[in-house]
Formats: structure tokens, sequence, C-alpha cells
């Protein structure tokens, strides 16, 4: 019993050290124009790429199942790309705090006004399906500051403290988070008209 205490004790430990370097990287983050993020991730990646090899050896995994033909200096620059959109992506979320603002999100996303009047005059439920090649978590915010009230869905973060953080950031632009493991929610949304 002793034993396990003391491994959720380092956990909890491990937890907090990791949220505390997780806020230092958000302050030193936010001093970068969102603009400028690509190019900070594509700076990482060139010189730390060695700290990225267990992520590089799941894309090479996964493009290894779904393209199987994908070889030599094409296999390579795919994972390169792939790494820093990752990280491109991970750094905008640091940058959430930004996207309290319609301007910031109507200066990032491209999109067509008619399609969001037809998402407007639409009755009954809808499903918003994103890519998770891009920023998913913008997307939350625009609809928001175009007057729509969407839920969707998320994972929890291992950590709690990053977690929390991370939920107060989304519910703080408007987001309405349903939780994976809560996916029933989902389905009740749907009924009740809701946009996901």
């Amino acid at each position: 019993m002793l034993y396990k205490n003391k491994t959720r004790l380092s956990k909890r430990i491990s937890h907090i050290f990791e949220t505390v370097f997780l806020l230092l990287l958000a302050a030193i983050v936010n001093l970068f124009p969102f603009s400028a993020l690509h190019s900070v991730a594509g700076f990482l990646v060139r010189f730390f790429r060695p700290l990225f090899k267990k992520a590089e050896k799941r894309i090479k995994e996964n493009l290894a199942f779904a393209y199987p033909d994908l070889k030599g200096a094409d296999l390579e620059r795919f994972v390169k790309n792939n790494l820093q959109h990752n990280i491109r992506v991970f750094l905008e979320v640091m940058q959430t705090r930004k996207f309290r603002k319609k301007s910031f999100t109507e200066a990032h996303i491209i999109y067509d006004q008619s399609s969001i009047d037809l998402v407007r005059e639409r009755e009954g439920a809808i499903i918003g399906i994103e890519g998770h090649f891009g920023n998913w978590e913008l997307a939350i915010p625009f609809y928001v500051h175009q007057g729509m009230h969407p839920y969707f869905a998320a994972k929890r973060l291992a950590n709690p403290y990053a977690d929390w953080i991370l939920h107060r950031r989304r519910t703080g632009y408007g987001g309405q988070i349903i939780y994976i493991e809560e996916s029933q929610e989902l389905v009740r949304q749907l009924k009740k008209g809701n946009f996901l």
C-alpha cells in the first residue's frame, strides 16, 4: 500500500512540474505573433528533432499503413512537415487567450459567409466535422463569434492540472465541451437540435 501512495505522490509532483513548465512555455510562446508560429515550429524541428523520435516513429507507422509506397526523400519530407505541423498546432493552442477576440479569429480563418449563413438558417441538429490536420481549436471561438453556440468533443489530458487550465481556456472563449467518456451527451445534444 505504501508503494502505491509513493507512486501516486510522485505522479502528482510530476504533473505539477509539467504544468509549471507548460505555463512558462505558454508565456514565452505568447511573445510571438500568431502568424510567426509556423516558423517557430520549423526552427524547433530543425534544431531539436532528436527529441521528437517517439512522435516521428508514430508518424512513420501511420504513414506505412496509409501510404505503403511512400519511401526515401518523400517519406522524410512528409515526416518533417507533419512534425512541424503538430508542433505549430501545439504552440497555437498555447495562445488560446487570443481566440477570445472576434477580430483575431476572423483574421486567421478563411471562410465563406454563405456557408455561415447556411448553418445559421438551418433548422435541426448540425454536425461540423474537422480534420485533425489544421488548428481544430480555432474553429470553436470562430463559431461563437459568429453567434453560434457549438458543443465539441474533446479528450481529457492525462495531467489533471494541465487539463483544468485547458478546460478553463476553452470555456473562456465560449466552447461547450463534451468529453469523450460522456459521449451519450453528444447524442442528447443532437436530439435537442444543437450544433456539434
